[in-house]
């Protein structure tokens, strides 16, 4: 079981087509921290290694994010070069804003750990409690439900793309524990442990930065000749 958890989870960024991919794994990411739950209880020196995992994709993340962001504040000068600097002026405010809201929630839930800086400390990676008092009693995870569906309005609204928007429609989707409905906090934080649920904020981030970019780059496409 937890091999195959640990190919889950590689499989986040596996070879080929990776920029296609990465928008589109929450659902194995969701299923890998349910397997990665059942381990740390039940088998101590595999759930530590499958901790580790989690850190390191939380890690690989955080690299991706920082690159995107580079590569999208060129297309936005490229977008405020043909349309003008105000047409995308209201888009990248909400966007930076949403943004700036996943570095202070990752930041206050380390905090919440007993962390200081960027990373948990090693001793909260399986205290289960730590992720639903945070997530779930203090309805943090509902807060950033309500974000994300922010987020998604606001992608939409720039988009003419209907490939993309299939994309951007499954961006808060819910997913199904043994065929029962759960609230979004419920499925993504409910008994995670505090690493992945640091990887889940961390893919949630790294979805706003690649529909962010994608979002512009349709906009410059030859087509869009001119602003809505």
């Amino acid at each position: 079981m937890a091999s195959s958890l640990r190919s889950l989870i590689c499989s986040l960024f596996s070879s080929g087509e990776r920029k296609k991919r990465v928008t589109l794994y929450l659902p194995v990411l969701y299923s890998a921290i349910i397997i990665g739950s059942f381990a740390c209880k039940n088998t101590p020196s595999e759930g530590e290694k499958i901790m580790h995992d989690f850190d390191s994709v939380n890690k690989r993340l955080h690299s991706l994010n920082d690159k995107l962001d580079q590569s999208t504040d060129a297309l936005y000068d490229s977008a405020a070069k043909k349309f003008g600097e105000v047409f995308l002026e209201q888009f990248r405010t909400e966007v930076t804003d949403g943004k700036n809201y996943m570095k202070s929630l990752k930041a206050e839930f380390i905090v919440a750990c007993g962390g200081v800086g960027n990373n948990l400390p090693e001793d909260s990676y399986y205290d289960l409690d730590l992720s639903n008092q945070f997530f779930i009693k203090e309805k943090n995870g509902e807060n950033l439900y309500y974000e994300l569906t922010g987020l998604q309005k606001t992608f939409s609204s720039y988009n003419d793309d209907p490939e993309l928007e299939e994309e951007i429609a499954k961006f808060t989707m819910v997913p199904t524990i043994a065929n029962r409905t759960s609230t979004f906090a419920e499925a993504y934080f409910n008994k995670v442990p505090p690493v992945a649920a640091m990887t889940i904020l961390s893919k949630f981030e790294n979805d706003i930065n690649v529909f962010e970019k994608k979002v512009i780059q349709q906009i410059l496409k030859p087509a869009n000749v001119t602003p809505r």
